[in-house]
């Protein structure tokens, strides 16, 4: 939305204008009321002819996307009214306001000659006006314009000339959107550490105003590159912050998308329960406002995780939904996403001649479409390779360029997933297998002993359980006892059990025979992909009583049967389980059993939360500034005393887990070459006094 001039006079006192102001008023504390108040002023404006207030409301409505597709032509004849009024009375703000509207109406319509236009002739018109922030206006729209067409050269040209401009205007609400605008251009042409770092920037800048908006989307984006490379526990912070911040517009686009990108990462993640709530919701704001670009994504993430579950008739009715309002909006990449889910579909049904044609023509709109450097084009890439490793033909070619796509991004697990097709392999554990972890950074008595224990217990096939709060660094352990052992090189899989329902669990965990029901494809089971290595159960406190009886004849005999299977299937599988569950409380309050408890707990290590153990922060806020470091190539030396002096000070809730994010967030933030309390929340600064 487009702000204007502190220098501008007040509009005269219409009923509209009123109507306006107080929206503008309330925006920040309630999205919602603005824009009902926005759109009774266009109403009213429409109804008097009142363009300068018509062109205000239309701005408010089209930047909170609530203007609706059906209202669309007839807000573009206005709008073009409007303009021609002004020129008439020869008013360069209200043509510049009418032009950033006809701009944004283009946008919505998917009319990208239209939209270039309009932005062009803004340019001109800015270009002759003596006040800077009409010309940033220009110079980001036609940024946006051609980000929108996939020519990143002239969008970064137009971008880095808004930024510059937004800097001399010192209006951090400008800037924070000028990076931000920067961060999605890199994003799309691959540049991902250039996009975090414009991200946090934009983020550190906006945090200074009262725009919730702003700060809920800047959150979203972080969220959600974090989640394309892999690193879900990172995407889940900033994605939960977002969360939080949105729900202040419950009725907003934003929400909307926010719901969206969390319950992507949530799926992810494996917590099923968390992903199908965020897309409900999702859908049903997407349906109830209109908002088809973002109910397309929605459509199609939900058909993602149907066919996960076996559920291919959902999942086909999804796709069909989302790939009519792909075209319909001109959106070639949703549309290309789409297709993608369309061939996965048919590959997870056996129909692998049919899987054929929706990827090749996912490929082939991603590549017209110039994103040849992008996550979506790597990701159509190893759907294809998987279509043509399963249907024994040589798909080298398109896994080598996935590999490389994924490679250069930094997604870890999905560079190994390509590669492991490479290799012809369809075994289910290259997906979950897990990179490797350096070492426990501690030097902490209590941790010296846990370590010498562990140590000793990794040469033997011994059930381990580990306990501590959340953030201690339970799966840590549990991969460096993996790694320590003689099933090194064998897979090291995680599940959580408290993120998946128990009848998903159930399959997740034992698997699926084929047939089970109507549509199911044979599925292998977390047990069966570990075969050979380490099964960690994280969260185990939290299975059902019926699961864990399951759980308990596996670590009885080594054998089970896959959901709707006759036979049983037998594993050498090592377990090591983990909660931060009080399991003697819940022994005696019959929510854990006891027989359960004492298989598990064969050797038990408890991980000291990181408020006991203060004396290895400076090293592991060392450990992180380093790993960082060398991750987004930052000259940063290291922190400064008075940082460290606050992070001693402070108690870590969220323990380890928490100071990596802070220490990852300070450098990122940091304009210096040390971190300084400056960089750090402003929250641990308060809370250390």
């Amino acid at each position: 939305m487009m702000r204007e001039p502190d220098t501008e006079q007040p509009e005269p006192e219409s009923e509209a204008r009123v109507l306006i102001d107080r929206a503008n008023e309330v925006r920040a504390s309630d999205h919602n009321a603005a824009i009902e108040l926005a759109r009774q002023a266009l109403e009213l404006a429409r109804e008097q002819d009142d363009f300068s207030a018509a062109t205000a409301a239309l701005d408010m409505l089209i930047s909170s996307d609530q203007l609706g597709e059906q209202l669309a032509d007839e807000a573009t004849g206005f709008a073009a009214r409007a303009l021609e009024h002004e020129k008439k009375t020869g008013n360069k703000r209200r043509q510049a306001q009418a032009l950033n509207v006809l701009s944004g109406l283009a946008r919505l319509k998917a009319d990208c000659e239209e939209e270039e236009r309009r932005s062009l002739e803004m340019l001109e018109l800015a270009q002759t006006m003596d006040e800077p922030v009409y010309l940033s206006v220009a110079y980001r729209n036609l940024a946006i314009t051609y980000r929108n067409r996939s020519d990143f050269e002239k969008a970064l040209e137009w971008q880095e000339k808004d930024l510059e401009l937004s800097q001399q205007l010192g209006d951090s609400g400008y800037v924070g959107g000028a990076c931000m605008t920067l961060g999605l251009i890199h994003a799309d042409m691959g540049n991902w550490d250039k996009a975090l770092e414009l991200y946090f920037r934009a983020l550190a800048e906006t945090e200074k105003t009262a725009d919730d908006a702003a700060v809920a989307s800047y959150y979203n984006n972080i969220g959600e590159l974090y989640a394309r490379r892999g690193k879900l526990d990172r995407a889940l912070f900033y994605l939960e912050q977002a969360h939080a911040v949105s729900k202040r517009c419950p009725a907003s686009i934003l929400h909307a998308e926010v719901l969206g990108t969390l319950g992507e990462a949530a799926f992810a993640n494996r917590d099923l329960v968390t992903a199908r709530d965020c897309y409900e919701q999702d859908e049903q704001l997407c349906r109830r406002h209109g908002y088809r670009a973002e109910l397309a994504e929605v459509l199609r993430r939900r058909a993602e995780m149907d066919v996960a579950q076996g559920q291919p008739a959902i999942a086909g009715d999804r796709l069909g939904e989302a790939l009519v309002l792909s075209r319909q909006i001109g959106d070639r990449r949703e549309e290309a996403n789409v297709l993608r889910v369309m061939g996965e579909l048919q590959l997870s049904l056996g129909e692998t001649e049919s899987a054929v044609e929706p990827l090749a023509r996912s490929l082939e709109l991603l590549r017209c479409s110039q994103v040849a450097s992008g996550y979506e084009l790597a990701c159509s890439l190893l759907s294809l390779g998987r279509y043509l490793v399963e249907s024994d033909r040589d798909g080298e070619t398109e896994l080598n360029e996935a590999v490389g796509i994924f490679e250069r991004l930094g997604n870890s697990g999905r560079t190994e997933q390509a590669r492991a097709m490479l290799d012809a392999s369809r075994s289910a554990g290259a997906e979950a297998a897990a990179t490797r972890h350096s070492g426990i950074v501690g030097a902490d008595t209590t941790l010296r002993d846990i370590f010498d224990l562990l140590q000793k217990v990794a040469a033997t096939d011994i059930t381990l359980l580990i306990l501590g709060e959340s953030g201690t660094g339970k799966e840590l352990v549990a991969q460096e006892v993996h790694d320590m052992s003689k099933r090194r090189d064998g897979p090291f899989v995680a599940v959580n059990c408290a993120a998946i329902p128990e009848n998903l669990l159930e399959v997740e965990l034992f698997g699926i025979e084929r047939g089970t029901a109507t549509g199911v494809a044979e599925r292998a089971g977390k047990f069966e992909q570990a075969d050979r290595g380490t099964l960690f159960l994280d969260e185990v406190g939290d299975m059902s009583p019926g699961l864990q009886a399951r759980l308990l004849r596996v670590l009885q005999d080594r054998t089970f049967e896959r959901v709707g299977a006759r036979k049983p299937t037998r594993v050498d599988v090592r377990i090591i389980a983990a909660t931060n569950r009080d399991l003697d409380k819940d022994i005696a309050e019959g929510r854990f059993r006891e027989d359960l408890y004492y298989r598990l707990n064969v050797v038990s290590v408890t991980l000291p939360p990181l408020r006991e153990r203060k004396a290895d922060i400076p090293a592991l806020a060392e450990h992180y500034v380093e790993r960082y470091r060398q991750e987004y190539a930052k000259q940063v030396s290291g922190l400064s005393d008075d940082c460290l002096q606050c992070m001693l000070e402070y108690d870590w809730p969220g323990n380890v887990r928490e100071l990596k994010h802070v220490v990852e967030r300070a450098l990122l933030m940091t304009q210096g070459d040390q971190i300084t309390s400056a960089d750090i929340p402003a929250g641990i600064r308060t809370a250390a006094g």
